[in-house]
This record gives C-alpha cells, structure tokens and sequence, in this order.
C-alpha cells in the first residue's frame, strides 16, 4: 500500500506480508514553502507496480519513486 505523508515530504510502501515500512524522501526543501513540496497527489503505474507517481503542488513538479531500486545502506544511517 501506498500512501503520501503531506508534511513529512515523504512517500511511504507498506508491505502487509513483509510488514515493512520504506519511506521515500522527496528531496524539493525551498525555504519559501517551508521546506515542504506539498505532496498531494499519488497514482500507481498501472504498467509497473514497483512504481508511484506524484506530484508537488508547492513546486509545481511531478515525480516518481521506484521501489525496485535498491536504498543504499548509508541512507537508512542518517
């Protein structure tokens, strides 16, 4: 399961079987909005499950997080 954690800047994987939490920085800190993207909107690519895409209503961007891509060791550290 997905889901968006609008003020931490962050999107979140919860895996049921595994019960695992991953969260996925958004790296946009503009000191102007606060340091915070304003993630709003997450839709799933219906060609890749790994896949979520979203946007930043603060930046007016779009993105993705790819949960196939393995997260370095060194950023679970910091």
């Amino acid at each position: 399961m997905w889901f968006n954690e609008h003020r931490g800047n962050r999107i979140a994987f919860f895996d049921f079987l595994s019960r695992t939490l991953t969260e996925y920085e958004v790296p946009t800190r503009n000191i102007q909005g606060g340091y915070i993207a304003n993630l709003l909107t997450i839709a799933a690519d219906p060609n890749d499950a790994n896949k979520v895409w979203f946007t930043e209503l603060t930046e007016d961007k779009i993105g993705y997080v790819d949960r196939s891509v393995p997260i370095p060791f060194e950023a679970l550290l910091t």
